[in-house]
């Protein structure tokens, strides 16, 4: 009984000690971020509540109490790592596997079976294909159930991709919204969160349907073209954002483009927005509120380099598509780095006038809401940052 008894009070002295160290450990890794194991995020949670009750702050003040449910931390197991690790490496260097792709069956024709004019009549058939039909209007090629699958899903768990909305953000039934999705950086990841959908904005909005639309120039390429017809993406032309909008849907899409691309730089939050008035133009034309989205950590994915950054930006210019430099994990994938895609309060447009001219909005309009669009932009970036993990981050607009 008394060597019980000297157990059980070690035990309550430990139990005290290690609750005390708990609870006076520093919640932060310097940047921010929450640091929790698995194994402590209920503890350290209950912790973080019991404070806020004591101090009355404001459950906004504590970064880890999130408003949404965040994808699970990045603990795959193996075979879900490898299936990710092919996903994100195809997904994020398409365009090099693409042409890796061609050149291997051209060699194969060519070399192993000496047939090289089949390779010749596949390629005619494929340009065809690309040239002849336009399954990028219509979204003929769209195929809910890949998009839905849960090997999909590998993407939204590696980084983790996490979803906050700001405050008051709601999205009205039966409204069009334009989500301008920032930045681009190398890959515009938080595109995935819109075409797969387990995901907190479809908790959210379960009957919502989002289009993402891209640059005409990737319905060209091999194997780009099949998986974003695949995903669902429409071309980011004015007649197909248009024909989308009057049918009552919702369109996202990379604002600052190819430009932004060869702008993306490690530890900055550069953004081409000015003068980009196209999207806000057809917002206004069709009825349609405006939605800033940024993603906080999607500049840092990738290490980026620019070589002789003139030419590149010359030739941007000159071809519609950019030519990135940059290397991650294992060279060709991102880095698992949390990406957090905070969603901002819609931006209202008033109902179009049918007196416009051509059914276009007045310039005088436009101008308008593109300076409210920005102004709810840096205002949402300012909010979120801290919890995001990024205090000492400022947002730089420049212009188109």
């Amino acid at each position: 009984a008394r060597r019980r008894s000297h157990a059980a009070a070690r035990h309550g002295a430990h139990s005290h000690t290690r609750a005390r160290h708990i609870l006076h450990r520093p919640l932060t890794n310097g940047s921010g971020l929450v640091r929790l194991s698995p194994r402590k995020t209920t503890t350290r949670a209950g912790l973080l509540l019991f404070l806020q009750a004591e101090s009355n702050r404001p459950p906004s003040s504590i970064p880890i109490m999130a408003q949404e449910r965040e994808s699970p931390p990045s603990n795959l197991g193996f075979w879900s790592e490898l299936a990710a690790c092919v996903l994100l490496a195809h997904y994020g260097n398409m365009f090099v596997f693409g042409i890796g792709y061609t050149v291997f069956f051209w060699a194969v024709c060519t070399y192993v079976f000496h047939v090289s004019w089949l390779f010749w009549v596949v390629a005619a058939i494929y340009a065809a294909d690309v040239f002849l039909t336009n399954p990028q209007e219509t979204g003929s090629r769209s195929n809910k159930f890949l998009q839905d699958h849960s090997f999909f899903g590998l993407l939204n768990s590696y980084f983790p991709l996490n979803l906050r909305f700001q405050k008051d953000c709601e999205f009205e039934s039966g409204q069009s919204h334009v989500f301008g999705v920032h930045p681009h950086g190398i890959i515009p990841w938080q595109l995935h969160l819109f075409h797969h959908r387990d995901n907190a904005l479809f908790d959210k909005c379960p009957s919502m349907e989002v289009v993402p639309v891209a640059a005409s120039v990737v319905f060209a390429l091999p194997l780009a073209r099949e998986l974003f017809l695949t995903f669902g993406y429409r071309d980011a032309s004015r007649k197909v954002v248009g024909s989308l909008l009057e049918e009552g849907k919702n369109v996202a899409i990379v604002v600052g483009g190819e430009k932004e691309c060869l702008e993306t730089n490690n530890g900055q939050e550069r953004l081409v927005l000015r003068n980009r008035k196209g999207f806000v133009r057809q917002a206004l034309a069709k009825g349609a509120s405006l939605v800033p989205v940024y993603g906080f950590g999607l500049n840092d994915a990738y290490t980026c380099l620019h070589p002789f950054p003139k030419f590149f930006q010359w030739l941007q210019s000159k071809l519609q598509i950019s030519i990135p430099f940059y290397f991650g994990r294992f060279i060709c994938l991102p880095y698992k780095r949390p990406i957090t895609v905070v969603f901002g309060k819609p931006v209202k447009v008033p109902v179009p006038d049918s007196a416009w001219a051509n059914g276009r909005p007045p310039a005088e309009l436009v101008n308008k809401y593109c300076e409210l669009y920005e102004k709810a932009l840096v205002q949402m970036f300012e909010e979120h940052k801290v919890a995001a993990g990024y205090p000492d981050r400022t947002l730089e607009i420049l212009s188109a």
